[in-house]
């Protein structure tokens, strides 16, 4: 890889990082009500704690917005530069969305993010992760659950599905990541 080549990608994922670091919940609820998100709820900016503060077609249009966090920068990267930018990407909006820079390093746990990198990259395995969380949650009764329980079926069936092997490290480490964002969830549990 040149010198140039490797600024624009460098670039590139500085972007997705701040791309997935904007946080959707804060601002909405800010703007919207006045209200900090962080002062509501678990206190978490992502989706969850969204419609718990903000009702269902708002907390629906952060899930959104959290979605294509991940979905945008994996396509872009992938567009540019393959697969390993598509992933590196990705791994770096997830990064932004659960450290935002903007909220000093912490906002949501990334599952919808996470969502958006699966349906971008292996849109099958995303909707069957998809799939799984609802019926988790719908049996539970426990986002988290549904949320830990999808991401874990997620990782596993990227592992064994034959991707790319810089899609299964980056990814695997996404999922574990995301998952021990979940660890208070199930402490006191």
């Amino acid at each position: 890889m040149d010198t140039v080549s490797f600024i624009y990608y460098a670039i590139l994922v500085i972007a997705a990082y701040l791309l997935g670091s904007f946080p959707t919940a804060y601002f909405l609820l800010k703007k919207m009500r006045g209200l900090d998100i962080r002062e509501i709820g678990s206190g978490n900016v992502g989706s969850t704690n969204a419609v718990r503060a903000m009702g269902k077609p708002l907390g629906f249009l952060v899930f959104a917005s959290d979605v294509l966090k991940g979905v945008l920068p994996c396509l872009i990267g992938k567009w540019i530069g393959g697969e390993a930018l598509a992933i590196i990407c990705g791994g770096a909006a997830i990064c932004g969305h659960i450290f935002p820079v903007w909220l000093q390093f912490k906002g949501g746990k990334g599952i919808a993010t996470g969502l958006g990198i699966a349906l971008a990259l292996f849109p099958v395995l995303g909707l069957i992760a998809l799939t799984l969380w609802g019926v988790t949650l719908l049996l539970t009764g426990y986002v988290a659950a549904a949320s830990v329980a999808a991401a874990g079926a997620l990782a596993t069936m990227v592992l064994v599905s034959s991707q790319p092997p810089v899609y299964m490290v980056v990814f695997t480490l996404i999922i574990l990541l995301v998952i021990w964002k979940h660890r208070n969830n199930f402490s006191n549990a």
